[in-house]
């Protein structure tokens, strides 16, 4: 649900823009933007890369014949809707009364709004005139007028020959705007003011215009006291003590490096682009009543505490770097969403305080402390490998989904797990309230060769053993009780102890049983105490043996107390052994106080014969090799040709203790396993094609430090195996059909992460060179027209360079084979909440922070879908909003789109990537997943239809059919105060 709350949130704040795409689309034809960025009148023309730009950000659009014709004048009523479009402008003037513009006309809306924030007056005449192109010097007094520019500073040369006629607001306007490198002349002394403004000409201007930056690098207060000021483009803040009030950004905030560990206040801001946090201290970064979309903490060093207060919003967290994110007194939504990002350093801590929607963990070995508070959907996803979340006992979770082993510490509740298989062998210090998922069920667990170490799941502890020693104690522990068992009070267990203690006796059994606590329960009963006892441990030993004694029994049955839950529980139990115990326990030890002691840093790691890559925070490589102390992962280069089995040797401060956990993937099947080190080596065996992921952790002898480190062994992947073809289809309303747009996308490549300026160059052959598409950041635009798609197979040649040397090149191929659609009902519904159930949900949902403006429930019907996909064993979803009316599905799902395994274990991938799994051994109807909706007062009030579509695969990972659900909404089914759009218009 995480992602798809997400999306929710990026297309409210687009829809608000809804309105003028009718009013640009009649005068920038709708047209595929894959066909208009491919036009062959770009090619060659100066302001190609920003008319691209604009094209794929939807700002503009390409003509019918795919062209986008950039040197075509552009009329007034054109450029003011362009305007109002891209800077985001909705607020209209009712009382505009121009006689060539009456409201039957397109033009009447975005003139009306260009009145409104007062950067056009029309003729004395009375007229518009929205027909007639823009001249130049109309459009720099537009802009310089809506950005509210003021006088330019005074020069001893014009540098324009041509405006000295002009009247003074106009030259004022010109002069600004070429000072802040909005526009340019013609040519050294000229302007052209009379000359007509081209299409290019206006997007490279407005383009600009958005992008201004305006820096406050010195400490003070800035904004209005009482009206709201607008900022058309960035802002950079750069010292400490910089309060910035009542303004809006149009576009991206970012608290700079420069302001080290110091603060900054944000009151009354709200952020229309993205937030990036770089700076700050502990005390550090505050919002109040502030709206911010979305914010990413990246600071370089050291942690950065991020305060909301009063009515404030912060949609969406990117954690990148340690942090503490708090709420003070919050009065509206808060912190909605937080995802914890698989760039943060390992080892780091992340602190949540606050109530929060869905908190996602990407990451791997970091600390998620939530010490108060609530989390309404806390997912640990497959690849976040050895986290420990602690849940303290003021803090709730309602849903937990874990993806992958995780610790989960503390006493505080958790409503509901759904441990999936990936998850089998989490633990959890507090049992939750209810445990779903395959990862759930406790099978008698396969022991680790090297270690012991189960791997199977531990979705329950297991009971805690007496915390008083036995007067006197058996020379061989055993799980099975004596028949006479000792006096020594009995910990009470958990409601669901473990049916199948470990078959494996310890190897070196204490002849006395210590007194110091564990800082984890064992897997089998033992004499040693727990740090954390049952709060309710017997004085009385149980009157029969567990049901599940160790299958191995002792030859002399030990005294120790019994794992089942005595009868009558003492009210008082303590962790502190008796005033006067045997002779036979050791004393607790003395407090470990030498620096040895408080050390988790390895000395050294080494992987057999190959060679370690340093990667940097964000998993790329350093170009750095060999370990180093302070560095926390490293990739390998799996190039071997025949399974070979290798060490991994760690050398570990002499107190310390170290555990593993590692990950085999080959093709989409993963085998997990855990254990201890023995004697610090560890004996693994990879083959070719596999991706291995390993976690050390590495506790110091005092227990209180832990640092992690974690080796990555990607397979070289090669150009096919490396990428895929993903697909972004659009509804064209006048056609009344569907528009495909086509990208190549990949993520690893030879084993090397590809960087975002990588260029990707698709030719049509190896011997033909013409190019079909290229791009950077991870992906290239494919022209549509070269693809057979209709054949459903075909080829491409792929060539991947970094500074002019190649990467990877190769022949892709591509399989558009379509995937079934199921059309039976299959056992999954998803039913829009009522008027009244949308109340009720916010009522009886405390963690919800805002009133919903609409919603669902998925329902899965388990039985049913076993029933009718027998075969089916995972599954993929994708959403969809409907923007324009619609009247018919999109194109088949094809193979291309669901193929798997393009990216290594603990990378996002392309969309439609990742598989979940059917949960084993759910029955009946449950509702699943829920689509919340908030209400918000910059959001349009339109409710938009959706498709929510689920591709089904095998066993085998086959795909076997996909289904889609049209979820519809009517007046009964939306919010007061909003209305559906009712976009599903199926043909009959």
């Amino acid at each position: 649900m995480k992602w798809r709350k997400n999306m929710h949130v990026q297309k409210r704040s687009v829809k608000k823009w809804l309105s003028m795409l009718m009013v640009v689309a009649l005068s920038f034809s709708m047209f595929s933007s894959v066909g208009a960025a491919s036009s062959s009148d770009l090619d060659g023309h100066w302001a190609k890369a920003t008319l691209i730009k604009w094209v794929e950000s939807d700002l503009i659009k390409g003509y019918e014949d795919g062209s986008i014709k950039p040197d075509k004048e552009i009329t007034r009523g054109e450029f003011v809707a362009l305007v109002n479009r891209s800077f985001g402008l909705q607020e209209e003037n009712k009382e505009v009364s121009f006689s060539d513009v009456p409201q039957a006309h397109w033009v009447y809306t975005p003139v009306s709004i260009a009145v409104e924030e007062g950067y056009v007056s029309g003729y004395p005449d009375q007229t518009f005139r929205p027909s007639q192109p823009v001249t130049r010097e109309q459009s720099a007094l537009m802009v310089s007028k809506l950005l509210k520019l003021g006088q330019a500073a005074s020069s001893d040369k014009e540098p324009f020959s041509d405006i000295l006629n002009l009247s003074t607001s106009s030259q004022s306007a010109i002069l600004s705007l070429y000072e802040k490198g909005i526009i340019k002349g013609y040519s050294e002394d000229t302007f052209g003011p009379e000359q007509p403004l081209t299409r290019a000409q206006a997007v490279t201007m407005l383009d600009t215009a958005l992008n201004q930056t305006v820096v406050y690098d010195k400490a003070g207060e800035y904004g209005p006291e009482s009206d709201v000021e607008t900022i058309y483009g960035h802002v950079v803040v750069a010292a400490a003590d910089v309060t910035l009030k009542n303004v809006v950004v149009t576009g991206n905030l970012t608290v700079a490096k420069e302001v080290g560990d110091g603060d900054v206040h944000f009151k009354g801001v709200r952020v229309k682009g993205e937030t990036f946090v770089q700076g700050g201290g502990e005390n550090s970064v505050h919002f109040e009543d502030s709206v911010i979309l979305r914010i990413t903490v990246n600071k370089t060093d050291g942690s950065v505490r991020v305060v909301v207060a009063g009515a404030s919003t912060i949609q969406h967290v990117l954690v990148q770097s340690p942090a503490k994110l708090e709420e003070s007194f919050v009065t509206d939504t808060g912190f909605s969403n937080v995802d914890i990002g698989k760039e943060l350093p390992s080892g780091s801590q992340v602190e949540l305080l606050g109530q929060f929607e869905n908190v996602s963990v990407i990451s791997s070995n970091i600390k998620v402390n939530i010490p108060k508070g609530s989390v309404n959907s806390l997912n640990v996803q497959a690849g976040a490998n050895d986290n420990k979340i602690t849940i303290d006992k003021e803090a709730s979770v309602l849903k937990l989904i874990l993806d992958t082993i995780t610790s989960m510490l503390g006493q505080g509740k958790i409503e509901d797990a759904v441990v999936n298989r990936g998850a089998q062998g989490s633990n959890f210090e507090t049992q939750p309230s209810k445990v779903d998922g395959a990862g759930a069920v406790q099978p008698s667990g396969t022991p680790d060769p090297n270690t012991g170490g189960s791997t199977g799941p531990v979705a329950t502890p297991k009971p805690s053993p007496s915390t008083k020693p036995s007067e006197s104690p058996s020379e061989s522990p055993s799980t099975k009780p004596s028949e006479s068992p000792s006096e020594s009070p009995s910990t009470k267990p958990s409601e669901s102890p473990s049916e199948s203690p470990s078959t494996k006796p310890s190897e070196s059994p204490s002849e006395s049983p210590s007194t110091k606590p564990s800082e984890s329960p064992s897997e089998s009963p033992s004499t040693k105490p727990s740090e954390s006892p049952s709060e309710s441990p017997s004085t009385k030993p149980s009157e029969s043996p567990s049901e599940s004694p160790s299958t191995k029994p002792s030859e002399s049955p030990s005294e120790s107390p019994s794992t089942k839950p005595s009868e009558s529980p003492s009210e008082s139990p303590s962790t502190k052994p008796s005033e006067s115990p045997s002779e036979s326990p050791n004393p607790s030890p003395e407090p470990c106080g030498s620096d040895e002691c408080k050390m988790a840093d390895l000395k050294g790691l080494a992987v057999g014969d190959f060679t370690l890559n340093q990667l940097d925070w964000s998993y790329n490589p350093t170009g750095i090799l060999g370990f180093d102390p302070n560095v926390f992962t490293y990739s390998v280069v799996n190039d071997v040709e025949a399974p070979t089995t290798f060490e991994l040797s760690i050398v570990k401060p002499e107190l310390a203790n170290a555990t593993y956990n590692y990950t085999v993937t080959e093709g989409n099947k993963k085998t997990f396993r855990y254990g201890d080190f023995k004697n610090d080596v560890l004996a693994l065996e990879i083959k070719p094609h596999q991706d291995l992921r390993i976690s050390i952790t590495v506790t110091s002898g005092d227990g209180k430090r832990d640092k992690y480190y974690s080796i990555i062994f990607y397979h070289p992947r090669s150009i096919q195996e490396a990428f895929k073809i993903e697909r972004n289809n659009s509804y064209n309303i006048n056609a009344g059909t569907w528009t495909n747009q086509y990208a190549l996308r990949g993520i690893i490549v030879n084993g090397i992460k590809l960087l975002d300026t990588d260029l990707i160059t698709v030719y049509r052959s190896q011997d033909d060179r013409t190019v079909i598409g290229s791009g950077t950041y991870k992906v290239a635009q494919l022209n549509e027209s070269e693809l057979s798609v209709a054949e459903k197979t075909g080829s491409f040649y792929v060539e991947v360079t970094r500074e002019d040397s190649v990467l990877a090149e190769g022949i892709y191929n591509y399989d558009f084979t379509p995937i079934e659609r199921i059309t039976k009902d299959v056992g999954i519904s998803i039913v829009p909440f009522t008027k009244q159930e949308l109340i009720e949900e916010f009522i009886n949902k405390p963690y919800l922070s805002d009133p919903l403006s609409s919603g669902a429930v998925y329902y899965y019907d388990f039985d049913k879908i076993r029933e009718a996909l027998p075969n089916a064993k995972y599954y993929m979803d994708s959403f969809q909003s409907l923007y324009d009316e619609v009247s018919d599905f999109p194109d088949a799902y094809t193979l291309e789109q669901v193929k798997l395994g393009v990216v290594a274990d603990g990378f996002s991938g392309p969309p439609l990537s990742n598989l979940s799994d059917i949960p084993e051994g759910m029955t009946g109807t449950h509702a699943w997943r829920y689509i919340h909706n908030f209400q918000s007062e910059y959001g349009s009030k339109e409710i938009l239809d959706q498709f929510i579509s689920f591709i089904f695969f095998d066993e085998e990972f086959n795909a076997i059919g996909y289904i889609i659900i049209p979820v519809t909404y009517d007046e009964d089914h939306v919010a007061d105060g909003y209305k559906p759009k009712k976009t599903w218009k199926p043909t009959p």
